[in-house]
């Protein structure tokens, strides 16, 4: 069962959460950690793209022919989706306040672990 993005979110907002992510990938080496290419945080594109982490009910990722799986607010390339359901989004936004709150390695590794499971 789905939560309401205010207990997800707490005292974020989307947009709040964008900019925090936008910042961590553009400084994805800091962090010691690399989701795939060379980024801390799993997405495919050039640059992090807006997603509407309000959004409730899922959330469909990009998924790469090697498997990787990744935000994708951009399909130029026409790329496979996987669809999380409402309560692995749920977790996954979980997730990123932490990494909002605490960028760090472990908190990192936690968020991509969660997305890449989707493939499973």
């Amino acid at each position: 069962m789905s939560t309401s993005k205010s207990q997800v979110l707490g005292e974020f907002t989307s947009a709040d959460l964008n900019d925090r992510l936008r910042d961590i990938v553009d400084k994805s080496e800091t962090y010691q950690f690399e989701a795939f290419g060379d980024k801390a945080v799993a997405y495919l594109g050039w640059y992090w793209r807006d997603v509407d982490l309000e959004r409730d009910g899922g959330y469909s990722f990009g998924i790469t022919p090697n498997g990787n799986i990744g935000f994708m607010e951009n399909n130029k390339w026409d790329y496979n989706r996987v669809h999380a359901t409402a309560e692995q989004w749920d977790n996954i936004r979980r997730l990123i306040v932490a990494v909002a709150g605490n960028p760090c390695r472990q908190t990192l590794k936690a968020l991509n672990a969660e997305i890449q499971s989707l493939g499973d």
